[in-house]
């Protein structure tokens, strides 16, 4: 949710990666934001900035309801015709 904890802390993260990114990449940044190279190489500084920006945004997409691919969770999961497992459908 917008204004919680997991949003504030996503923000941060977000701003250091984009950080990283001008240092490793300058005008050429955005261009490279969300490509492998955007990651970083592991140890570097590019890397650990991604891999906190990842945990936060799952986090936040948690705390939205999403997984951390940013899918809605489903509570009760559906058959194909639609109704909740256990259900008669009515």
């Amino acid at each position: 949710m917008i204004g919680s904890k997991e949003h504030l802390a996503f923000q941060v993260a977000d701003d250091a990666w984009s950080l990283e990114l001008q240092k490793a990449f300058g005008k050429r940044a955005g261009d490279v934001r969300y490509t492998p190279r955007g990651k970083g190489e592991p140890g570097t500084a590019l890397r650990t900035a991604y891999d906190a920006r990842e945990a936060a945004r799952i986090a936040y997409d948690r705390s939205c309801g999403r997984d951390e691919r940013g899918l809605p969770i489903e509570l009760e999961p559906y058959d194909r015709d639609g109704y909740t497992s256990g259900s008669d459908g009515w």
